[in-house]
């Protein structure tokens, strides 16, 4: 069975959390989470006030849990006469995309999507991505792209 799990960037603390626990009983307006971090628990937060990120399933290749909003990088190349590793030269946006279904990663800022500004995940190449930050707390990270 997939682990469900989502983390959640709260605006308002400028400040990363893990959802706790999210209850969607009744009006969809009026759905809550509680958020926990190591030195603070917060609880009815509406989840429309945080930008939750879920888990994708996949871990980097120290063991974290990547989710969407992360900002990775990739130890691959597919240049002939490559050893077939090396370090990407820009950092990859983790995204649900809801066409196919599922989590991409995407070059950001890309003019036109090509082969090498895409991943497609898969768990035994986990080894081949890391987590370098995400979207809410290292977008600098972006820029260098």
């Amino acid at each position: 069975m997939n682990k469900i799990q989502f983390r959640a960037w709260y605006p308002e603390k400028q400040k990363m959390y893990e959802v706790a626990k999210v209850d969607m009983w009744g009006d969809p307006d009026q759905a809550v989470c509680d958020l926990a971090s190591n030195d603070e628990e917060l609880f009815d937060i509406y989840l429309n006030e945080v930008e939750t990120m879920q888990y994708i399933g996949i871990k980097d290749k120290y063991g974290r849990e990547i989710c969407e909003g992360d900002i990775i990088q990739t130890y691959f190349s597919f240049k002939p006469g490559d050893a077939g590793y090396g370090v990407s030269q820009k950092p990859f946006v983790v995204k649900w995309e809801q066409g196919r279904t599922g989590f991409r990663a995407y070059k950001p800022n890309a003019k036109a999507l090509h082969l090498l500004d895409v991943i497609d995940f898969f768990d035994m190449q986990s080894k081949l991505y890391e987590i370098i930050g995400n979207i809410y707390e290292n977008p600098e990270l972006l820029k260098q792209s």
